[in-house]
């Protein structure tokens, strides 16, 4: 069985070039293409297999100039659907709470702005009672 890894990105289309495609020439002409290799993203998302391709993408996101991407286990963060879903129906703590998590971790501008949008039509603020008595006792 090969190896499995996944993959979130910041973007929810991103693009990742492993190799790029090569022309093919004979006697000074073009022939054909040598294809290359991508990686694409699908709603902050992408599961690969191989070891080589592990590699590749777990050095891209260690490099400082890297797409912003991160290796993480299949369930550690769910899908965008599932938490818009959720926030249809969710009350003002759990909403609060959604936009913490994922604030502090992945950042996906269309959570964070519905949950932002969603507080803003319930009259309710981004920190819940208390807030800022938390933050003055932190400092």
């Amino acid at each position: 069985m090969p190896n499995v890894a996944h993959f979130a990105s910041k973007r929810a289309d991103l693009l990742v070039i492993e190799q790029s495609s090569t022309p093919i020439f004979d006697s000074g002409r073009q022939i054909g293409t040598k294809p290359g290799r991508l990686h694409q993203f699908s709603d902050h998302r992408i599961r690969v297999e191989g070891q080589k391709t592990i590699d590749f993408l777990r050095s891209r996101a260690q490099a400082p100039d890297g797409p912003e991407i991160w290796e993480i286990d299949a369930s550690d963060v769910p899908s965008s659907t599932e938490l818009l879903v959720e926030l249809a129906t969710a009350d003002i703590a759990r909403v609060r709470e959604i936009l913490q998590a994922e604030s502090e971790g992945p950042a996906r501008t269309e959570i964070v702005e519905t949950c932002r949008k969603v507080l803003e039509k319930m009259g309710a603020a981004e920190r819940g009672p208390g807030g800022a008595r938390e933050k003055a006792e932190s400092v």
